[in-house]
C-alpha cells in the first residue's frame, strides 16, 4: 500500500496583517517508504479554502518562500503548502487566517494662514 506524505507544516504568515511582502515558512514533510519528496506547491486560497492564486509552482525542496502581495487585492486570505512525492502522492497543510492591506491611505490636512499662503500636512499610513 501507498500512502502520501506527511503534510508540511505552515509556519508563516501566522494570522496578522500584512504589508507587500510574505515571508511564508513551513516544515518539511516526510514521504511514506521509499517515496522522496519533489516538491512544494504554494497557493493563496480563499477563507473557504478554494482556490484564489497560484503564488509558487514546484518551490523544489525550499522550506521558505519570499512572496510580493500586492499581486492580490486586499482582503482575508489562508496560504495553502501541497507537498508532492516522487508517485506522485500529495498532502497539503493550511496557514491560519491573516489579512492582506496594501492600501495606503493618503491624510492631506490643509492649514490656511492668510491670504499669502498654505501650509499643507501629508501623511501617509
Amino acid at each position: 500500500m501507498t500512502l502520501p506524505p506527511t503534510p508540511p507544516h505552515v509556519i508563516q504568515p501566522n494570522g496578522t496583517r500584512y504589508i507587500d511582502v510574505i515571508e511564508i515558512n513551513y516544515s518539511e514533510a516526510l514521504p511514506y517508504s521509499t517515496a522522496t519528496i519533489s516538491y512544494y506547491n504554494i497557493t493563496l486560497v480563499n477563507t473557504d479554502l478554494t482556490w484564489n492564486y497560484t503564488i509558487k509552482s514546484n518551490n523544489s525542496l525550499n522550506l521558505s518562500y519570499v512572496w510580493n502581495s500586492t499581486e492580490v487585492i486586499d482582503g482575508t486570505y489562508r496560504i495553502k503548502v501541497e507537498a508532492v512525492d516522487s508517485n506522485g502522492l500529495k498532502s497539503q497543510d493550511y496557514s491560519t487566517e491573516f489579512t492582506i492591506d496594501n492600501v495606503v491611505i493618503y491624510v492631506l490636512e490643509i492649514v490656511t494662514f492668510g491670504m499669502e499662503w498654505v501650509k499643507i500636512n501629508w501623511t501617509t499610513y
